[in-house]
């Protein structure tokens, strides 16, 4: 018997053969048309995996610098999930830490 909502979601996902990478009820959404949710690789609380593709590459950092030159409001409104430097805004400095702690 299914006991509650996230209960039969596990159950329908593993039917499907989905693996399900997260449950967190606080993450972000895809950041791009097309693109799969963004990925907490190392559970830090931010998504250093933009793009969705399980990896860390020159890819996310674009994504980050189009977000500094305002073509993704979504990132812009949403700093949490991608504050490297914790001081509450996306900016270059975030771009900078990311570059570095990812070796890109």
């Amino acid at each position: 018997m299914v006991r509650n909502r996230t209960t039969l979601a596990l159950g329908v996902a593993a039917i499907a053969g989905v693996v399900l990478l997260s449950m967190r009820k606080d993450s972000p959404h895809a950041v791009k048309v097309g693109l799969p949710p963004p990925r907490d690789l190392d559970r830090d609380g931010l998504y250093e995996d933009l793009d969705g593709d399980g990896a860390v590459t020159t890819a996310d950092a674009n994504i980050l610098l189009e977000a500094l030159v305002g073509l993704n409001d979504y990132i812009l409104k949403n700093p949490k999930w991608w504050d490297f430097n914790k001081d509450g805004v996306l900016s270059i400095g975030d771009v900078v830490i990311f570059l570095a702690k990812y070796g890109l």
